[in-house]
């Protein structure tokens, strides 16, 4: 059964707790204190980007020692990196200044070591130019390209998989089918380029990366995983340096696999880990009151009783300012609106919005 509270009501009954304590401690996920206590097949999660950018790396070195100790083949693409002064016409040169390899790390789609094995799972970082793959799409490697390849940056072959809405994938496929039989699923062969130069400014140097347009699937943010359907492990960091700041990212996390077994809870103890996700979910904002009442009133389960000082966040300019409403001064203030626009022409049209400073957005 599903059942539809509010923050406060969340909060309000120690029951709740309780009951999510143990759904959460005792249904079956799993606890762990670091990312080395993982399957080596699972599908990292963050709260946040540097920390999944900072893992993506680590996936990458973990990966290159589990091969180097079964005998896996596979080879790296390591990209250029390189930068010329700002406003000079000199020619690029490799990129040493610290600042510019920082703001490149940050901000360039591509990682700086791209890992090709057979069987490793990619997601684009642009839309093919010609529409043969679109960008965040799932790639897979079957054929593993020569390290002559990757030094000339010559284009790859890949597997581009079939759009259906939702992405269901693994970051690593075990047994991975031959072309043929991926093209019979509707897969389709695809040549992965090094993208147009994306050129990014820091202190008086311009950079850019050059690298082939993928990005390893095994490490990402909650929010970047919205959608898919994981079908390995999905080990997710619960942490005091790292963890989920809103309800969504809660909703995200939990429902990406199909068995509870296949979480995998990493940073402090489990009872640290249930406070830092119930402390998300109870946290209501200044709207969540209005949100409640609009919904009592309107759903047929709803007790139709309007909640005392639930309006008290609301700015009704109308009543306050009884003028011309072309005189009615707006807020200033940055501090986040929402806002209902009404046809004076025809009052069954109407827009509801949101901005962080409404006398900029109605001006």
């Amino acid at each position: 059964e599903i059942v539809r509270k509010d923050p406060e009501t969340l909060k309000g009954d120690p029951g709740n707790f309780g009951e999510f304590s143990n759904l959460i401690k005792n249904g079956g996920a799993n606890f762990v204190t670091n990312f080395e206590q993982v399957p080596p097949n699972s599908q990292r999660m963050y709260a946040k980007k540097r920390p999944a950018y900072d893992s993506s790396d680590a996936y990458v070195s973990s990966c290159i020692r589990r091969f180097q100790d079964d005998g896996t083949h596979f080879v790296v693409s390591k990209s250029k990196d390189l930068q010329q002064v700002a406003g000079s016409n000199a020619d690029l040169v490799p990129a040493t200044d610290h600042q510019i390899i920082r703001e490149l790390n940050s901000r360039s789609r591509e990682p700086q070591r791209l890992l090709f094995w057979r069987g490793a799972m990619f997601e684009s970082t642009v839309n093919h130019p010609k529409g043969a793959y679109s960008q965040s799409q799932v790639l897979l490697m079957v054929n593993v390209p020569s390290e002559a390849q990757l030094r000339g940056m010559t284009p790859i072959e890949l597997m581009a998989a079939p759009i259906n809405g939702t992405t269901s994938y693994s970051p690593v496929m075990e047994d991975v089918p031959t072309v043929e039989e991926l093209e019979r699923q509707g897969w389709t062969k695809v040549m992965v380029t090094v993208p147009q130069d994306r050129y990014h400014s820091r202190a008086n140097f311009i950079g850019v990366r050059r690298q082939y347009s993928l990005r390893h699937i095994g490490s990402s943010t909650i929010n970047k995983q919205m959608g898919n359907t994981i079908t390995t492990p999905c080990a997710i960091e619960i942490s005091d340096q790292c963890s989920p700041f809103e309800k969504a990212q809660v909703v995200v996390m939990l429902s990406r696999v199909k068995l509870v077994r296949d979480i995998y809870f990493v940073g402090g103890t489990p009872d640290d880990i249930v406070d830092k996700i119930w402390s998300v979910i109870t946290v209501g904002n200044q709207w969540s009151r209005v949100t409640k009442t609009i919904l009592d009133n309107l759903c047929i389960e709803g007790d139709g009783i309007r909640e005392e000082n639930s309006d008290q966040n609301v700015l009704d300019l109308a009543e306050l300012h009884p003028y011309v409403a072309a005189d009615i001064p707006l807020p200033h203030a940055k501090t986040g609106y929402v806002y209902l626009l009404v046809s004076t022409v025809d009052l069954d049209r109407c827009y509801v919005g949101t901005t962080r400073e409404l006398a900029k957005r109605l001006n």
